[in-house]
């Protein structure tokens, strides 16, 4: 796959607020100029652009930086950048002849409050044109770079398409088994390393099972086995079964008794399920009689208030009827009695009525309707006489207002003799005013007038009407106020409430207890004493209780054994009880047994688990082996395929080695090595010179990516740093005979060897370009 970079475009990253350049050679371009005018900064911004990361500042940060201690903000941002710039990296790509335009970017606000470089992800931009604006990221970033520059594009960036400055020698300086997992990928192995993986998981988890611990175990169960062997119980003279509680079902009581040994002992112990039973039966005619003591405490001693009620009510209960009107009779006298109290108000409010209630307590002359025919002329009387009060009142205030105007009006004008309200005249206007003044009277004497005939007939209805009704109500208001509202309490019974005393009544004869001397006659009130010798007639029928039989789990066993059945406690007899220990000693003597023998198989299943699990992790042992053998032989295989390539470009680079003309790479299916001599015990690493190890990592990098590069874009970073001349050479000329496709961009600090490098490829008939940094600096800072 053939890959260009024709232009690029950083801003706002590193050194760079803003560059432009052209790479105008598709064969080599030289970034030269002095140290720290950013030819470094521009392959992170390749890395950075092509990979979304730089490696080396993510190392960076992971060997001096404390995770807790991370800062915002990025530190690939320009210094001077302004709150609404972007980090941007944008660059045209020819790929096979067709231009794509890329550009990864990221706003200042955005890296502001970004902490740490490990996870920060910058998103990549698919532009129409070099200066096109950017619309929408690539949503699927990894497989869009995977299709123009190839399957793991990433990793084969890092291992061939890039040498850096500072770690030229890192894959050397490596554990060569961490050499083998550099490049693991590149001989196709994945497969059988991902079974040789599984295998190594399987033989860890099957390990769990035939470990230390399991075998540990084990024994633990082989002397849990011996130890229940040892503890069988005798199982004594032999009892056949009989099922003794037929009421209920119990599990102790069953033909077949499946429960664990430790079940049988608690039924068998001495506070067990049998001993609390035999002595439930011994003592049940003690809680027999509780149970009917408290029986008749239920029954026959209810709340103290009902005790009162029903002897006090139930003798007169028999007359409620009478009660009621009594009761009836007492409040309809009470009411007129108090209405008679104020006799105006009774009239004029109507208050005044003989109710049905006290008809027959009144004289046979003294009628209901007569009665109401007295007060309803009454009421006339007072409705007359107040009407002429009323007038009277507002004839004298008339009457002060128009005196007071005919008197303001003589005032004001010349006196007159006529009066205002008829026009008669008067001889002089004394004489007027003399007249008015005796209407006035005259008004007074008729309303006295009317008074005293409503007084007189107030007087007569007093004698011949209220004063008999009163004499004749005497009697019936003459009761005692308690004797009343007890009537009242029973009047007011319900149906509810009396059908409960008729049964608490019987439910007393029925028990043979005789209260006739107790009840109340007339409503006389109970005293303690007889609520005392209620109580003291309803225990002397209680039966005798020995309260030190009785135990707190009788109320249980009666309940849930027996169903509250005596018949069924009283079946049960001592010798069942004994027999019923013995034959759950014998199933308990089975029992263990049958522990024993789950003791003994639970032994065996472990025992064959880690036996299997031995035999089935030295099997898997085996297995990994004959995979690990074939991937040594293929490994041994591929290697050769880059071998020759590397102790070919090794011998051009290292032509000045005194051990000979190049480095042998060895592999034995598990590591990496670089000898000086075939078979040599020690890395290459432990001899060269810092400068051969630039030289061998040149080598090694440039024979992978001729091998395996699935695109011609090669970087290197100031390759010639500590190579000297001769390697040099070397290295120019195997640049520009193995790599003549490739479009290498390579970075130098010296002016000579930029110039040499340009003047080898213009010799071989290839165009090399020239960027100095050092003008872009220059001509950036004009601009």
């Amino acid at each position: 796959m053939k890959v260009i970079i024709k232009r690029l475009e950083v801003r706002n990253f590193k050194v760079f607020e803003r560059i432009e350049l052209t790479l105008e050679s598709d064969h080599l371009i030289v970034l030269d100029g002095p140290n720290g005018f950013g030819k470094s900064s521009f392959f992170d911004a390749m890395e950075l652009l092509l990979t979304g990361k730089i490696r080396r500042y993510i190392e960076l940060e992971e060997l001096t930086v404390d995770r807790r201690s991370l800062k915002t903000g990025c530190p690939w941002l320009f210094k001077q950048a302004k709150d609404n710039d972007w980090l941007s990296i944008r660059a045209e790509i020819v790929v096979d002849g067709q231009s794509h335009f890329l550009e990864r970017a990221a706003s200042k606000a955005a890296l502001d409050e970004h902490k740490g470089i490990a996870d920060l992800s910058l998103h990549l931009y698919e532009l129409a044109s070099f200066n096109a604006e950017r619309v929408e990221a690539i949503s699927q970033e990894e497989t869009y770079l995977s299709t123009l520059l190839g399957e793991q594009y990433q990793r084969d960036f890092e291992l061939f398409h890039y040498v850096e400055q500072e770690e030229n020698t890192r894959l050397l300086k490596q554990k060569e088994k961490d050499r083998q997992g550099q490049i693991a990928h590149l001989f196709d192995i994945g497969e059988i390393q991902d079974k040789i993986n599984n295998i190594t998981q399987a033989s860890a988890k099957i390990g769990n099972l035939c470990n230390p611990q399991k075998k540990k175990e084990r024994k633990q169960l082989k002397d849990k086995w011996e130890t229940a062997k040892q503890q069988l119980l005798p199982t004594g003279s032999s009892v056949t079964y009989e099922r003794m509680i037929t009421v209920t079902d119990q599990p102790w009581d069953r033909d077949v008794v499946e429960f664990d040994v430790q079940q049988f002992e608690q039924w068998l112990s001495a506070d067990g399920e049998l001993f609390r039973l035999r002595r439930f039966t011994d003592n049940f005619e003690n809680y027999k009689n509780q149970l009917h003591n408290n029986k008749l405490v239920h029954k026959l001693l209810p709340r103290k208030e009902l005790q009162q009620r029903l002897l006090m009510f139930y003798r007169p209960l028999e007359h409620k009827e009478k009660w009621v009107a009594e009761v009836a009779c007492f409040d309809a006298a009470l009411e007129i009695s108090d209405t008679f109290k104020d006799i105006i108000k009774a009239i004029s409010e109507d208050l005044l009525s003989i109710t049905a209630p006290l008809v027959p307590l009144l004289p046979p002359h003294l009628t209901p309707e007569e009665f109401l025919l007295q007060v309803a002329e009454l009421k006339k009387q007072l409705t007359t006489a107040n009407k002429v009060q009323e007038c009277y009142a507002k004839l004298i205030q008339t009457r002060e207002q128009l005196v007071n105007a005919f008197r303001e009006h003589q005032s004001h004008c010349d006196s007159t003799n006529i009066c205002p309200t008829c026009g008669h005249p008067w001889p002089t206007v004394k004489t007027l005013l003399e007249g008015i003044e005796s209407q006035s009277k005259s008004l007074e004497t008729l309303a006295d007038q009317q008074n005293n005939q409503f007084s007189q007939s107030l007087l007569s209805f007093r004698l011949n009407w209220q004063e008999p009704i009163e004499l004749a109500l005497q009697p019936c208001l003459g009761q005692k106020r308690e004797i009343i509202e007890r009537k009242r309490q029973l009047a007011n019974l319900s149906e509810e409430q009396i059908q409960w005393l008729e049964n608490y009544y019987q439910q007393l004869h029925d028990a043979g207890i005789d209260i006739h001397n107790l009840l109340s006659d007339d409503f006389k009130l109970v005293t303690q004493q007889t609520i005392d010798e209620l109580e003291h007639q309803i225990r002397k029928r209680f039966k005798p209780v020995d309260d030190s039989r009785i135990f707190d789990d009788y109320e249980r066993i009666y309940r849930e054994i027996f169903k509250n059945d005596p018949q069924a406690v009283e079946r049960v007899t001592p010798q069942q009880l004994e027999f019923k220990k013995v034959y759950l000693g014998q199933q308990h003597a089975i029992a263990s047994s049958k522990f024993i023998l789950e003791c003994e198989l639970e032994y065996k299943k472990s025992d064959l688990l880690f036996k299997k699990a031995t035999s089935f992790k030295e099997h898997l042992h085996k297995l990994k082996r004959i995979y690990e053998n074939e991937k040594r032989l293929y490994l041994e295989s591929i290697v050769k395929e880059i071998e020759i390539l590397f102790h070919i470009y090794s011998g051009r680079l290292m032509q000045s080695y005194q051990q000979g003309l190049g480095i042998f790479i060895e592999n034995d299916g598990n590591s990496i090595a670089f000898n000086e001599v075939p078979g040599h015990g020690h890395d290459a690493v432990f001899s060269m010179s810092s400068g051969q190890l630039s030289a061998l990592v040149l080598s090694f990098t440039l024979a992978l990516n001729k091998r395996y590069a699935k695109h011609t874009l090669l970087l290197v970073d100031d390759p010639v740093q500590t190579l000297d001349e001769i390697n040099v050479a070397g290295f120019i000329e195997l640049l520009r005979t193995e790599f003549q496709d490739r479009q290498i961009i390579m970075s130098t600090h010296e002016d000579r060897m930029s110039a040499y490098f340009r003047y080898k490829y213009k010799k071989f008939g290839m165009y090399a370009s020239r960027i100095n940094f050092m003008e872009q600096s220059r001509l950036s800072f004009d601009t």
